[in-house]
Formats: C-alpha cells, sequence, structure tokens
C-alpha cells in the first residue's frame, strides 16, 4: 500500500482512482500544469519538511505536513482569482443559514467564557449569529464583505454590519475594543489564515475570546472519501486544519487555546456525503446534477473555475428523499457518530482561545 492510500479507506482508494473533479458539491476544475507539480518545501504552520503532495482535486494539490497534519491546496490562488470565482461562479448554500438552533448552542459555549461584552463576527452571513447575541444583551457587529449578505444581515440582526474587508475594518479601528470574535467557516477561504488571525488579535481586549469554527482535516469523512470529501473543495477551501496544527498556530499569534472540539455541524449527515463522494468516484456527478439541478441558477464561468457545475434545487423531490432516507440511518446510528465527534473526528473543528 502507497502513503497516499494509507490515508484514505477503502471507499476513498477506489473512488480516487478515477481522477475525476467533484461536481456535486460545487467545485472548479482548472487545468493542472507541470509548473503546478512544484510545491514548497516547508509546512507554513511548524516549518516540517517536507510536505508531501497527498492528491489532486480540480488542478489543485492537496498538500499535507507529515508532523502537524496541515493540509493546504497549491497553488494558492491571486486576489484578484478569488475576487473573480466568487462574484461569478461561488453560490453560498442556504442550509446553514436555517440553523437558528445551532447558533444558540454557539452563544452558549461563547457565554461559558464571556456572558456579556462587544461582540464581533467576521463573514457574518444573513447575521443570524449576530441576532441571537443581541438578545442575550451582546453588544454585537458584524463584518460581512458581500454587499447582499451586509444588506440582509442588518436587517435580521438589527446591529451594525460593516460591509468591508476585515483588514480594512481593523484599520479603521482605532484600538483593540472587542470581548469576543467569530469567525465560522472563514479563514480556510483566506489566502493567509494566520494573517487574518493576527487581524482579529489586534481586534480582541487582552483575555479576548477568540471563536473559530472550521472543517476538520482529520474528520472521519475526510479520511474515508479523501478528494471526494464534500468539504475537500478548492478553491472555495484552500486550508485544512487539524486541531495540532490550528493550536500551533494560535499559539505562535499569542493565543491561549482553552476549549476545543469537534461535531458534524453544518456538515451533511455521513450517509448523504458518502453517496455523493460514490456518485462523484464513479463519475456520475454532472448526470446526477443535471437531475437536481435549480432552474435559477446565476453562476458563470471564471477564470480558475470556467464550467461551474449547477446548483443543486435543495426543495426537488430527489433531493429530499435523498436527505430523509439518509438522514433515518444517520438518526439510528448517532451514538456511534457522538462517540467520533469525542475522539476528535467530527467534521466541524472548534477551538475557543484566549487573547494574550
Amino acid at each position: 500500500m502507497t502513503a497516499q492510500n494509507s490515508w484514505h479507506g477503502l471507499l476513498g482508494r477506489v473512488l480516487t482512482r478515477t481522477g475525476r473533479a467533484c461536481h456535486i458539491v460545487g467545485n472548479s476544475n482548472i487545468v493542472m500544469t507541470p509548473e503546478l507539480m512544484n510545491p514548497p518545501i516547508a509546512c507554513p504552520i511548524c516549518d516540517w519538511a517536507p510536505t508531501r503532495r497527498r492528491f489532486s482535486v480540480n488542478g489543485f494539490n492537496i498538500l499535507q505536513c507529515r508532523r502537524c497534519g496541515f493540509e493546504h491546496a497549491w497553488p494558492i490562488p491571486t486576489h484578484e482569482q478569488l475576487s473573480d470565482f466568487y462574484e461569478k461562479s461561488y453560490v453560498c448554500g442556504q442550509e446553514v443559514n436555517r440553523r437558528q438552533a445551532s447558533q444558540a448552542m454557539l452563544m452558549d459555549e461563547i457565554g461559558k467564557f464571556k456572558p456579556s461584552g462587544r461582540l464581533l463576527e467576521i463573514g457574518c452571513g444573513k447575521g443570524l449569529l449576530l441576532r441571537e447575541a443581541r438578545t442575550r444583551g451582546y453588544a454585537a457587529e458584524g463584518v460581512e464583505l458581500s454587499p447582499s449578505s451586509a444588506e440582509e444581515a442588518r436587517l435580521l440582526s438589527s446591529v451594525p454590519i460593516h460591509c468591508e474587508a476585515l483588514e480594512t475594518f481593523a484599520e479603521r479601528q482605532p484600538s483593540a475594543g472587542y470581548d469576543v470574535v467569530v469567525a465560522r467557516h472563514v479563514i480556510e477561504h483566506l489566502r493567509d489564515p494566520a494573517g487574518a488571525i493576527r487581524t482579529m488579535h489586534s481586534l480582541l481586549l487582552p483575555g479576548g475570546l477568540l471563536a473559530l469554527i472550521v472543517p476538520n482535516g482529520r474528520a472521519l469523512a475526510s479520511r474515508a472519501f479523501g478528494r471526494h470529501w464534500e468539504w475537500m473543495a478548492p478553491p472555495i477551501h484552500l486550508h485544512y486544519f487539524s486541531a495540532k496544527s490550528l493550536k500551533l498556530l494560535l499559539t505562535s499569534l499569542h493565543f491561549r487555546q482553552v476549549k476545543t472540539w469537534t461535531r458534524k455541524g453544518d456538515a451533511k449527515n455521513f450517509y448523504l456525503a458518502a453517496a455523493i463522494a460514490a456518485v462523484n468516484g464513479l463519475g456520475l456527478d454532472k448526470a446526477v446534477r443535471e437531475l437536481i439541478a435549480t432552474p435559477s441558477d446565476t453562476r458563470r464561468p471564471s477564470e480558475i473555475d470556467p464550467s461551474p457545475p449547477k446548483a443543486i434545487d435543495r426543495n426537488s423531490t430527489a433531493w429530499r428523499l435523498a436527505l430523509a432516507s439518509t438522514q433515518a440511518l444517520y438518526g439510528l446510528t448517532l451514538p456511534f457518530f457522538w462517540l467520533t465527534w469525542k475522539a476528535g473526528l467530527g467534521e466541524q473543528l472548534e477551538i475557543f482561545a484566549l487573547a494574550a
């Protein structure tokens, strides 16, 4: 067995033989060129060398550090390429925004460390968490790059929303002044996650709480499905943290980790993710997506995604049947998955850290 295959479960090994891009979860499809096969040597988190190429997805190499487990896409797209991609080819999923219960759960955890004060959410989306924070008495604000999402967040949460980049917002702040900064599923999208976390540190008061949520690069689903894992999705996701690698990064940026846990979070249930991975691996992804595509798709070609896949109609009968049947099975086996979360194998990694 090769080193690469040792990282995949049996299903993952079968699926990776096809060498296909994943069109069910909406990834890009750029052309691999010879220069992309010459990745950087050292890990950007722990400086360990050499990193290894785990596999390629959508024309991007996925490089892995053998020491801390950090993985990242290579090459990293330019700022201009990413801006073009998000403007034309990316559509934010709506399922996450319906999960108000998850907002309450997160605020319950935050309240154990910071029961009140000023709270800032980076990448606040439509403002559900900010609405929950406001109802609990926090002085909440949000930063959101998308003008349409920022406007929706203002209407929903009734709190100040700053429609600009994090760095631009931070430059306008006279001094650190927040008790809590939240970044949910943000840093894995960025070209420079370390720089973003450094900026978040500058916004926090001493002893302030940083709440980070990212896809768990060491999740059971990641190991089982390999390149067909739903969140293995460059150029949407460029970085894949393990608990170890994220703790190392936070420590280097003057944070003290206080709590780490994993759970399913915003991921699809394991069996639906397995079905999608199997469809992709068998080369049926485009045909299946045609059956469940939304008629109001607004995606357009971009430089790094010249043929974006059609968006899924989540109200279609086929999608609802797939979701209901797999969710029923997931419910029956939930105790097993609860144990995997406790073992650090949940799809979503959550870390709380205090600023020094």
